[in-house]
């Protein structure tokens, strides 16, 4: 189950993503109902066991504080573009003013494992981010922790902010995303590529199946291939900053585009389906994004019959050199 923020055992939908996640509030109210409910001996039994060793650690001690915790957080926070501009900048905005109110706090933050360990997350991007708001590791707790004996599917916590949602807000989306900027950026870093195409060849799903073909049509007009995979959260800002124009397939694999100056260019290359996330993210910042519709390939339908989320793309080339060319790219 993805997690949620109850209060009086009742879903507070601030804490998702958006207001209305239809099923999902249900599947989690259900959830959480179950398990409350659930009075099996041997359910019992290790609901005791977790909650005897979760009294032993930090986060423990921290939760029954009466210190104000912060929860910014959704059930996507997995995925870069939710963490960025929709818990990210609520934690920006709060975290600001109790500073400026001269008070402490604790933030509760993502889990280290859930249905997978997500310690490569915070590596990416989690804890760069906290490393900008100067959130340390003595004023944070787990939801979950990857030794299961001290994760109980539910933690305790009093005197608890949830701020509201500020999705797709101008001001603070790119007030907050400033001070990122402002505290990565290197002016001695090199960096000299203007025209980026950036590469999902090592993920395992929404691929280029001819990206050769792409990444050596590309190349001929002074775009370098970069994989975000393998740079640093750093590397990556500071890349963007000296953007001009970037291509990739549209998607979280875009989302970078955020850091780049006003008035670039970012072209999305997409199923016949896909969402419009990334055309918003680009209104926010003052950047020109174009969409080109690609062929699917391997078409695989979610469980909304989408098949954006999975399958992956074949581009005409001859197509994308013309729409480079209207757009005026190359």
């Amino acid at each position: 189950m993805w997690g949620g923020v109850f209060v009086d055992d009742k879903l507070i939908k601030e804490a998702l993503s958006h207001f209305e996640c239809g099923q999902l509030n249900t599947d989690l109210q259900n959830s959480y109902n179950t398990f409350i409910n659930d009075k099996s001996i041997i359910k019992q039994i290790k609901k005791l066991i977790k909650q005897f060793f979760y009294r032993f650690t930090k986060s423990y001690k921290l939760s029954r504080s009466n210190t104000p915790k912060i929860i910014f957080f959704c059930p996507w926070f997995d995925n870069f573009t939710h963490f960025i501009l929709e818990a990210y900048p609520r934690l920006y905005l709060i975290t600001k003013i109790f500073r400026e109110q001269n008070r402490d706090f604790i933030v509760v933050v993502p889990p280290k494992k859930r249905e997978f360990l997500t310690e490569s997350l915070y590596k990416s991007f989690i804890n760069p981010i906290f490393e900008t708001l100067d959130i340390k590791e003595k004023d944070r707790i787990y939801t979950n922790h990857t030794n299961i004996l001290i994760s109980p599917a539910f933690i305790s916590l009093k005197n608890v902010y949830l701020p509201t949602h500020i999705k797709y807000n101008k001001s603070v989306s790119f007030e907050s995303i400033q001070k990122i900027k402002q505290y990565f950026y290197d002016k001695d870093f090199v960096w000299e590529y203007q025209n980026i195409y950036i590469s999902r060849k090592k993920a395992n799903r929404r691929k280029v199946n001819n990206e050769k073909e792409v990444i050596d049509f590309l190349s001929n007009h002074g775009f370098i291939e970069i994989d975000m995979e393998d740079l640093s959260f750093k590397d990556r800002v500071n890349i963007m900053m000296r953007a001009k124009n970037i291509i990739g397939v549209d998607g979280t694999n875009l989302t970078s585009m955020i850091f780049m100056p006003k008035d670039s260019n970012i072209v999305g290359l997409r199923s016949y389906d896909m969402q419009e996330f990334n055309q918003f993210s680009a209104s926010m910042f003052d950047l020109n994004f174009y969409c080109i519709v690609c062929d699917v390939d391997d078409e695989i339908l979610n469980h909304n019959n989408e098949a954006w989320f999975f399958s992956n793309l074949r581009v005409d080339v001859k197509y994308l050199e013309s729409k480079l060319i209207e757009y005026e790219i190359i």
